[in-house]
């Protein structure tokens, strides 16, 4: 997702790749989606808007996690 030209980004193409890969994993019964290695403060802002919350767990990656 991170690979958009940044004329793209902002457009909500990741958010609706994110809904569809989410909507896999809740139909596999998965438990959660995790995103890691979240580098700077605009993908940490992606995920969060996304529902995505910091991973507490201790960790160097700076990962976050969906939870169904």
């Amino acid at each position: 997702m991170t690979t958009l030209p940044l004329s793209q980004l902002g457009r909500g193409f990741g958010a609706r790749a994110l809904e569809k890969v989410a909507g896999l994993a809740r139909g596999c019964n998965f438990k959660a989606i995790k995103a890691v290695q979240i580098s700077d403060e605009e993908s940490e802002n992606f995920w969060k808007k996304n529902g995505f919350i910091k991973d507490l767990a201790p960790n160097r990656s700076n990962n976050y996690i969906l939870q169904f």
